[in-house]
């Protein structure tokens, strides 16, 4: 019985830890080329939203869409910001994002 508890209790903190982190390897790649994924979020302002503190960046959208925030220091700007995501697209767009960053590393 104490063991299937520690695997309940298991998978509950998995779950919460992945939804917490996100994709991993997308925010390991983002935070090696921060100012190229930042580039491209800045793009797509339907898919992304980015918040450095110097506006109201929820203008015309829905919170309850996005997911996030993730933090992400920017060189570019030498700063961190906020980022959200639409939560129904964010994984295939972090792929698309990281297909268009490492081949660029080669």
């Amino acid at each position: 019985m104490e063991i299937l508890l520690f695997i309940g209790v298991a998978i509950v903190v998995w779950v919460i830890w992945s939804i917490m982190l996100g994709n991993v390897s997308f925010w390991k790649v983002a935070a090696k080329n921060p100012d190229a994924v930042f580039q491209l979020m800045i793009q797509d302002t339907e898919m992304w939203v980015i918040d450095a503190g110097d506006r109201d960046v929820w203008e015309g959208k829905q919170k309850s869409e996005y997911s996030g925030p993730f933090r992400l220091y920017v060189p570019a700007i030498s700063t961190f910001v906020k980022i959200y995501g639409k939560a129904d697209r964010i994984e295939a767009e972090q792929q698309k994002i990281m297909q268009q960053v490492l081949p660029s590393q080669k």
